[in-house]
């Protein structure tokens, strides 16, 4: 048996111990997420499509990849929150009925855009996203509503910074941001900004507000008739996952409702 005689030998042998007890620890982790929290995580799911009435899938199709395309939050890198990489889609409820369209829920799975992100891209980014197209249309303006970063906050307290189109709504403005992406690309965003701003100052803003003015962590993505209504990062667990499904169809249904009057 080897016995470490001297401080060198000592502290190798330390480093050598730690390193094994954490990946022992890694590999039981891995463990318990692959055979107990996915697969329960996947049950519930399920559960929560029977009783909807609604289909489920443990895995994404090709109408929902081409639905999630159109809906435009994989178009807008700079709001940091879809990573483009390594893509998935998992544990679908598909056929949510509501008055106006048919929503989607499911899981994304993703990298984080390595250029902008405080995490490393080997992190997957994970969250709840419920899906709505609007078949009549409600033509909303093309723009995001995110939780405040560090930036945003600091420019709050100390300058009073608010985005063009939140200042009626300050205690709002410090937890989200508005965010309308690239309006001088006119080719693939042909609405005019003030026009746009306008919209959304007057009958898209105090829709959410009234939704979401209590809740964190939440992004929201509009255009045309989409809306990605999506959760903090890490997505939605199990347990709450009924009640997001509720959040969601009251805060898309207040939304609907007020720009289409």
């Amino acid at each position: 048996m080897f016995v470490p005689k001297t401080t060198a030998e000592i502290v190798i042998t330390c480093i050598a111990t730690f390193f094994i007890v954490v990946i022992a620890l890694l590999i039981i982790l891995l463990c318990i997420e692959f055979f107990h929290k996915r697969p329960r995580r996947r049950a519930i799911f399920r559960e929560i499509a029977e009783a909807l009435g609604s289909s489920f899938s443990s895995k994404s199709d090709m109408d929902l990849e081409i639905e999630m395309y159109a809906s435009g939050a994989w178009d807008h890198l700079t709001s940091f929150d879809f990573g483009l990489r390594n893509r998935k889609i998992k544990n679908v409820i598909r056929n949510i009925g509501l008055p106006f369209g048919n929503m989607s829920v499911f899981d994304y799975h993703g990298h984080r855009n390595t250029q902008h992100s405080r995490e490393p891209s080997f992190f997957p980014f994970v969250c709840t996203c419920a899906l709505v197209n609007c078949h009549e249309g409600a033509e909303f303006p093309d723009c995001i509503i995110r939780p405040s970063d560090y930036t945003s906050k600091l420019s709050y307290k100390m300058f009073g910074e608010i985005d063009p189109g939140l200042e009626n709504y300050p205690e709002f403005a410090q937890k989200y941001r508005l965010i309308l992406p690239n309006y001088e690309d006119e080719d693939y965003y042909p609405d005019n900004y003030d026009e746009r701003l306008d919209v959304i100052e007057k009958r898209l803003i105090p829709a959410v507000v009234k939704s979401i003015g209590e809740k964190k962590d939440l992004t929201i993505y509009f255009n045309r008739s989409w809306i990605v209504y999506c959760s903090r990062a890490g997505g939605i667990e199990p347990e709450e996952l009924e009640s997001f499904i509720a959040e969601a169809k009251d805060t898309i249904q207040n939304v609907y409702s007020a720009m289409r009057h």
